[in-house]
């Protein structure tokens, strides 16, 4: 992957090259799928880390890209009865440069960069079919640890990032319609680099209504009905619980 990138603010130009080598294999034998990753990815830094644009959050135009080594291994499998599959995945990325958001004395944060990280962890997921209904689950661990020469954040969490995620969803059809539930936790992010200010975990709950008259789909999603309002620390609260409704034609199939 190449990629060309350029920015002009402030009578000031910044133009840069992104290169993202990746190489993949992958092996079938009986119902399992071994596979394994190995690469390079990068990422520009977003208009909010290098400008700002809510609370006491202030941009930093300095910021470069983020580069990351990164490697996996996952072995999937479909299994017989109402387990219908199961994937355990390992990761790692030795990261330059990491994006991380920080924060001084008076609360007031911006972007920075670190200049050498590592992520390593964990991922299970499984999809199974049980009492009627399709299930969906996914559960991630992984450890972050800031590698600079900085004394006070060598061997701390990387800000901004979790240890645990979890998503899992359930799914049912009945009377002509799709009724789902989805529910979303993180928990183990820090504010700060030094791990002084530990965030709130957060959890989402989603109900979901999908049918079709004539030709025509619809569906109706009320999200994050438990209103939990994530912030970054002295900043705005993203969006609270909403209401989504949407038609397409032709439609689409439930399950999809």
């Amino acid at each position: 992957s190449l990629q060309w990138s350029d920015e002009q603010a402030d009578r000031e130009q910044q133009d840069q090259w992104l290169v993202q080598p990746a190489i993949g294999v992958s092996r079938r034998q009986g119902d399992c799928v071994y596979g394994a990753n190995l690469g390079q990815r990068e990422r520009l830094p977003s208009f909010f880390e290098r400008y700002g644009d809510r609370g006491l959050f202030r941009g930093n135009p300095d910021l470069q890209p983020e580069t990351a080594r990164y490697a996996d291994a996952s072995a999937r499998c479909a299994t017989p009865g109402v387990l219908q599959s199961l994937e355990i995945s390992v990761f790692g990325q030795d990261l330059r440069d990491a994006i991380s958001p920080a924060f001084n004395a008076q609360g007031v944060g911006r972007s920075v960069n670190t200049s050498r990280a590592q992520i390593y962890g964990l991922e299970l997921t499984a999809a199974a079919d049980w009492a009627g209904m399709q299930w969906d689950l996914s559960a991630t661990r992984q450890h972050t640890e800031d590698r600079s020469r900085v004394r006070a954040t060598r061997g701390k969490q990387l800000p901004g990032r979790f240890e645990n995620q979890i998503n899992a969803a359930v799914a049912r059809d009945m009377l002509g319609l799709r009724v789902s539930y989805r529910f979303g936790y993180e928990h183990g992010q820090f504010y700060d680099s030094p791990n002084l200010l530990r965030a709130e975990p957060l959890r989402r709950h989603d109900l979901g209504l999908r049918g079709a008259l004539l030709d025509v789909g619809w569906s109706l999603q009320i999200l994050n009905i438990g209103d939990d309002k994530a912030e970054q620390f002295n900043g705005f609260p993203t969006p609270g619980r909403h209401w989504r409704f949407s038609v397409a034609y032709p439609r689409a199939s439930l399950k999809e």
